[in-house]
């Protein structure tokens, strides 16, 4: 599974965004009865952006990256033919840097970034005989979901103009 992801801001815009995020999946389902899925995954996702102030008379640019690897866990059930349960966790440990620069001022800070994901979604299907109102060929697909994200920062390295280089922990 290949997912990517393109930002491209406006000339004209006061701030202006270009990059992307790039993520690759490869998983293992396996259905051990008709109705459950159970899911192993290893991803790769990277991201970068760029971020311009272009009315600042400074020249204030900033730039965001990120490069992680994570565990991905997958659980799906259908409760009856018109509830399904899907769910998954992902741990991702991954490095982060962002440096913001301008005619005067440059700073880079690096740090581990590791971050823990979990989603829940409770997902109906119904048909036009099951709903009258619905036109034959359309689909009434309701989800309640819910997820939760948590970024963990480890200890990150600072340096400024002058090259020196600080270190602290989150």
């Amino acid at each position: 599974n290949l997912e990517p992801t393109w930002a491209d801001g406006r000339d004209h815009l006061p701030v202006q965004s270009k990059g992307g995020s790039r993520r690759a999946e490869l998983q293992f389902l396996h259905a051990p009865i008709p109705t459950r899925i159970l899911g192993v995954g290893l991803l790769y996702e990277r991201s970068y952006y760029d971020i311009g102030f272009n009315q600042d008379p400074l020249n204030t640019v900033g730039r965001s990256e990120r490069d992680a690897w994570g565990l991905q866990l997958q659980y799906a059930e259908a409760y009856s033919p018109s509830w399904a349960l899907a769910s998954r966790i992902e741990y991702q440990k991954g490095k982060s840097d962002y440096t913001v620069s301008n005619s005067f001022f440059r700073q880079h800070n690096r740090f581990d970034e590791d971050r823990l994901y979990m989603q829940a979604e409770l997902i109906g299907t119904f048909t036009a005989q099951e709903i009258g109102f619905l036109p034959d060929s359309w689909l009434f697909r309701p989800i309640l979901g819910a997820n939760f994200q948590q970024s963990m920062l480890g200890d990150a390295s600072v340096s400024v103009v002058n090259k020196k280089h600080e270190n602290y922990g989150a």
